[in-house]
């Protein structure tokens, strides 16, 4: 299953007994059992295209590590049930550094002041999943808030953390319950991939899925590929502009120009 994008696309993606090849991506994460829970190992940002508006100068990681509460990793589920990115209050601060935005406590979302480009995260060496900004930029309205608010989609919690539909935007997931190679407890196995941008085939390339072992084969292309035409990247006077202005802001201000990676295991 790939949830796609209502802003950007593609369309949704299902299928039983099988799956789109053209929505799997570079390597694919294989867990025995059922679906989730996975471990997440940290959160980082990227810019692979353009001009960093970041004070940093192409990547970023350690929100989560930053975290010594935390550990090495934090435990997370992963579901379509869930709207947004849920984790620990503090890790959600830690991202908040980088970006323009406010903590609200009512909706317990972040809210943010400016706009986003929308720049993917390069692969990482740990599996690692990319969600563009312009994804992560989305919009409360009416009756929740009037005039509506954008905001990103990561949602504090105490003990209930989830990779939701905002993250399922550029994820694949599935699930093979006739698989028992890896020898889980509940029978089958899970896989991850990185899911692709707007730019795919309009002709879906569908694999059935066996028993035997040999799972989930990515296609060919690469997650930068698929969202060219759909991003605007920075020229060096457009980045050096927007780093002044948000050195400027106050410590809660993140900066608005990238993407957001995920690495799982």
């Amino acid at each position: 299953m790939h949830l796609g994008s209502t802003v950007t696309g593609p369309e949704p993606s299902l299928y039983l007994g099988g799956y789109d090849q053209t929505r799997v991506l570079g390597s694919v994460l294989v867990s025995p059992g059922g679906m989730g829970p996975v471990n997440l190992m940290d959160i980082s940002t990227n810019v692979v295209s353009g001009h960093s508006p970041f004070s940093f100068p192409s990547s970023q990681a350690g929100p989560l590590a930053m975290n010594s509460a935390i550990g090495d990793k934090l435990t997370v589920g992963i579901g379509g049930c869930a709207p947004y990115i849920s984790l620990p209050k503090s890790t959600c601060d830690n991202i908040a550094r980088f970006l323009p935005v406010e903590y609200d406590s009512n909706p317990g979302l972040k809210f943010c002041f400016g706009a986003f480009f929308h720049l993917p995260v390069e692969q990482h060496p740990r599996d690692h999943r990319s969600v563009p900004f312009k994804h992560l930029n989305l919009t409360l309205d009416e009756p929740l808030a009037s005039p509506p608010i954008p905001y990103v989609p990561c949602n504090p919690q105490d003990d209930f953390f989830v990779l939701g539909r905002a993250f399922l935007q550029d994820a694949f997931i599935g699930q093979n319950y006739e698989d028992t190679s890896l020898g889980g407890k509940e029978g089958g196995v899970f896989y991850v991939a990185q899911a692709p941008g707007p730019n795919i085939s309009t002709s879906p390339n569908v694999v059935e899925l066996g028993g035997g072992g040999l799972g989930v084969s990515a296609s060919t292309s690469d997650q930068a590929s698929t969202w060219v035409g759909h991003w605007t990247p920075l020229t060096a006077d457009q980045a050096y502009n927007y780093t002044t202005l948000n050195s400027n802001t106050s410590s809660d201000g993140f900066n608005p120009g990238t993407i957001a990676g995920i690495t799982i295991a």
